[in-house]
């Protein structure tokens, strides 16, 4: 009976990592798919990760007051 109680445990924990991962998996499909649509997911992209702009846009940072 403690064989079968300790399996239990592991695999329920599998179970919660493996739809933590079946969604992380959903979420980088989606990213890929709006990569291979279009520019606006690279854009997208590109603004966040690396901070690029346009070449006609201006860059305006806004920092709180101290």
């Amino acid at each position: 009976m403690q064989d079968y109680t300790r399996l239990k445990s592991v695999v329920d924990t599998h179970q919660v990592a493996n739809e933590k991962l079946i969604k992380r998996n959903k979420l980088l499909k989606a990213d890929i798919d709006d990569l291979k649509l279009g520019l606006e997911g690279v854009e997208e992209r590109a603004r966040h990760e690396l901070g690029m702009i346009k070449p006609t846009e201006t860059f305006i940072r806004v920092l709180p007051n101290k």
